[in-house]
């Protein structure tokens, strides 16, 4: 595994195998994070927003889902090219609201077993529940490192992640 601070730059150019977008459960993305993600991936609010009302996701959880078209697809030297996901981890109930850290637990375990499954190899993820969220980054990091750890993980602008 390795680790890579990146101080600048948007976390929606990064080509890992999953991207982490940082939201709250009733489907608002309206700052941060998730704000470059709507205006990158416009198609990715209705399955976000159905996930909300469904109750499929709720604040300290993840789920995983396709970025849409196939120039977001990885192409390997050999075989067919491979899916890559965004995932919608839920570091707050409501936008208004701060984050809590049994929340970005839960989240990055979730996290975690969602992108083993996916046969993910690197993650790309904000500082969760910092920033928007009010969490301190030297307490989330460990977290975030912990519950990573086996995957390329590339942090972005640490301290603030939604």
């Amino acid at each position: 595994m390795s680790v890579c601070y990146i101080p600048a730059g948007n976390i929606t150019d990064d080509s890992a195998d999953i991207l982490v977008n940082t939201v709250n459960e009733v489907g608002v993305a309206g700052k941060g994070v998730a704000l470059a993600f709507r205006n990158r991936w416009p198609a990715i609010m209705r399955p976000y927003k159905a996930a909300c009302a469904s109750g499929r996701l709720r604040a300290g959880g993840c789920l995983l889902f396709p970025l849409p078209g196939p120039e977001d697809a990885i192409l390997p030297l050999f075989g067919a090219p491979r899916q890559r996901f965004w995932a919608a981890l839920a570091t707050k109930a409501n936008w208004r609201d701060p984050s809590r850290i049994g929340w970005i637990e839960t989240g990055l375990a979730e996290l975690a077993r969602l992108a083993r499954d996916a046969g993910a190899r690197s993650v790309a993820i904000p500082p969760p529940g910092c920033g928007n969220g009010g969490l301190d980054w030297k307490t989330v990091e460990p977290l975030v490192l912990d519950a990573l750890r086996g995957f390329d993980l590339r942090i972005y602008a640490a301290g603030n992640g939604g």
